[in-house]
């Protein structure tokens, strides 16, 4: 604790008795907490969840940047979990980590007994983890550069998302359901949420909210895509499919003014009379 010495207070001037004068030390807020998302719970806390013991650092499933960790993601990983990802944003930093992965085809991964942890620094603030009723785990997170914090995914195979966590006004860390819209390129654009919904639907949203179709360059004709590029109905603006797998395919779409050019990517077969799900999009920034 600083103390001002008497001697010192009377040089500037003031007639106080003769008893040291103590500054009391800037006390740390307590980061607050809250969930709006059914299924995921967050807590404030200064321990982690009791790890399951060492796992395979060397792991496909695992944060593969080991010596480019966050404190917090040491820490974590010192504790007996795998690191599936982190982002630091402002002070915070998120971590992401699971008890048990198991690696599938495609380089997927299947993740069990997931949390995510935001720290200060080498300091544990809060830990968000799946209801006790929950039938979804938590697999990842990926960091939002544009609206801040964080988007968890789940633990499947292929991932799907659970939520949007991000510190607010640096007091309160706040779970919600994932958003309806996402911003990009320093909020210049806006992109609706097409998770989940088949690729002839979703170019029906991005073409009314004008965004217009990049047509591909030259397809193999040996790649799947070719035949969904040029049939009846075809899809333009498909540039490439994974023949393997599970069969993503990449569609792309250019923002009017030329300030973007964005990728969705869907998986899976193409059943009769629809198309398979947009699982994930992101956006290129000119």
């Amino acid at each position: 604790m600083p103390c001002l010495r008497p001697d010192l207070i009377a040089r500037m001037g003031h007639s106080l008795p003769a008893i040291l004068i103590c500054a009391a030390p800037a006390v740390a807020q307590q980061l607050q907490v809250a969930s709006q998302r059914e299924g995921l719970e967050i807590v404030a806390t200064s321990e982690l969840p009791t790890g399951p013991g060492t796992v395979d650092e060397a792991s496909v499933c695992g944060f593969p940047e080991a010596d480019n960790r966050s404190l917090g993601a040491e820490a974590v990983s010192a504790a007996g979990w795998l690191v599936t990802n982190q982002y630091g944003q402002g002070e915070f930093d998120y971590v992401s980590f699971v008890g048990r992965a198991t690696p599938g085809t495609s380089g997927s991964c299947l993740y069990e007994d997931g949390h995510v942890a935001v720290y200060r620094g080498e300091e544990l603030l809060a830990v968000v983890s799946p209801a006790a009723d929950s039938d979804r785990d938590i697999g990842m997170i990926v960091g939002w550069q544009d609206q801040g914090g964080v988007r968890i995914f789940d633990g499947e195979y292929l991932p799907a998302p659970l939520a949007d966590l991000k510190v607010h006004a640096e007091n309160l860390a706040l779970v919600r359901p994932v958003a309806t819209r996402d911003s990009f390129c320093g909020g210049r654009i806006e992109v609706p949420n097409v998770y989940g919904l088949p690729i002839h639907q979703a170019r029906i949203l991005l073409l009314d909210e004008g965004w217009g179709l990049h047509q591909a360059q030259s397809l193999a004709p040996s790649d799947p895509a070719s035949d969904i590029a040029q049939g009846e109905g075809g899809l333009p603006e498909i540039q490439g499919c994974a023949g393997t797998g599970f069969g993503y395919c990449n569609f792309q779409y250019d923002w009017a003014d030329g300030v973007a050019t964005l990728t969705l990517t869907t998986a899976g077969d193409w059943p009769e009379g629809s198309s398979p799900p947009v699982v994930n999009y992101g956006a290129e920034c000119n």
